[in-house]
């Protein structure tokens, strides 16, 4: 009976290790996805297998039932987690971008390219290493082909231009003139120029610069000035105006004369004159050579400086007209006659009188008191011819 029942126990023995191993193996590969609670579970059941291998039959019996039961529970029902990518903070999400969908401008490049081709960028811009570059102004570049329509010029700093005043250029990269400072500008007046090629709306290189010929500026011939201005001595434009300087009268436009002073004048009185040709007729060049009338007191040299008001040149080279008191040499300075006190007088009764020449024909006689008379009753008298009619008794007309 002892036999018998050690060897069913063996049988027992043998089956119970054999199922075990079978059970233990799938808990184990459920375990994988499990919590720690049922991985414990599983480890209990196999230790209570070991230990009852060694008790008598009975409770190896018992035991092995049991931890059948726990395999079993175990192996029917597997507990697997699976993860929410949305709510599980620790979980990698990969995105893919797709250009043709995606506004490059939003993307992060931190997470993806922002452009594959040009197309994917904003007007004006181009893709460069899935990078939109190139707003325009401003934007780097190596040559022309990383510019945009918007900016097309590559200029010597490296940056993209649209060529516009004040951009930096070599030939050929402004709207416009690129300046011998290799900066683009328009040619107005005041730029830099080497020659008139330079030079936009103010057409002309002079000393530098460029002008539009108005008065003031600089000049090398009258055809760098404009209009009717003329380039005065190859150095300044201008209108050829009252007061303008000249060399000869080619450098005067609006006013006729270069007159003695080397400036532009109409002839006006108290202009400056070379001659009588110079002045306004019926006005003078007097001998300070400024143009006068002649009337009394101007200046002369001669009878020829004075007008027609005050004909004479007198000594002291003055214009009169030889009225009484005028200043004389001979009765050639006066109206009438030159007296002996060097005035000019009528030779009327008391005038004074060297002899009757300084005498005119209403006091014809030079009397002994060196007065003209005209021999009345009680004038002095030399002699009977010096009184009309009557005698001359004790020097005194009867």
């Amino acid at each position: 009976m002892v036999s018998l029942r050690g060897g069913l126990a063996a049988a027992l023995l043998l089956i119970t290790g054999c199922f075990g191993e079978v059970i233990e193996g799938s808990a184990g590969e459920s375990a994988t996805g499990t919590t720690d609670g049922d991985t414990t579970a599983g480890s209990t059941a196999t230790t209570s297998t070991s230990s009852d291998a060694s008790s008598d039959a009975t409770l190896t019996t018992t035991d092995t039932s049991t931890t059948t039961s726990d395999a079993t529970d175990v192996t029917l029902e597997p507990t697997t987690e699976t993860t929410d990518p949305i709510t599980d903070t620790t979980a990698t999400t990969e995105t893919t971008v797709d250009p043709t969908t995606v506004d490059p401008t939003t993307v992060d490049p931190t997470t993806g390219p922002a452009c594959v081709m040009d197309e994917d960028c904003d007007p004006g811009q181009y893709c460069d290493g899935g990078e939109c570059l190139g707003v325009g102004e401003g934007t780097p570049c190596n040559n022309a082909n990383d510019c945009t329509m918007q900016a097309p010029f590559c200029g010597p700093d490296l940056q993209c231009h649209d060529g516009s005043p004040g951009d930096p250029c070599m030939e050929g990269q402004c709207v416009d003139k690129c300046s011998p400072e290799f900066m683009c500008q328009v040619g107005v007046e005041g730029d830099p120029c080497v020659d008139n090629t330079d030079c936009g709306p103010a057409p002309w290189c002079a000393d530098g610069e460029c002008h539009d010929g108005t008065v003031g500026d600089p000049c090398d011939s009258d055809d760098e000035c404009a209009g009717e201005n003329v380039c005065y001595n190859q150095v300044v434009c201008q209108a050829g105006d009252e007061g303008d300087p000249c060399v000869d009268n080619n450098d005067c436009v609006a006013v006729p004369y270069c007159a003695a002073d080397l400036k532009c004048h109409d002839g006006s009185l108290g202009d400056s004159c070379k001659d009588d040709n110079q002045c306004v007729d019926p006005l003078l060049c007097n001998p300070m050579k400024l143009c006068q009338a002649g009337d009394e007191g101007d200046p002369c040299m001669g009878d020829g400086d004075c007008g027609e008001q005050a004909p004479i040149c007198n000594p002291q080279g003055k214009c009169q007209d030889g009225s009484v008191g005028d200043t004389c040499e001979s009765d050639n300075d006066c109206s009438a006659k030159c007296g002996p006190l060097m005035l000019c007088q009528d030779g009327v009764e008391n005038d004074p009188c060297m002899g009757n020449n300084d005498c005119g024909p209403m006091a014809q006689f030079c009397a002994p008191d060196m007065k003209c008379h005209d021999g009345s009753p009680g004038d002095p008298c030399m002699g009977n011819n010096q009184c009309t009619p009557g005698m001359c008794v004790a020097m005194v007309c009867n």
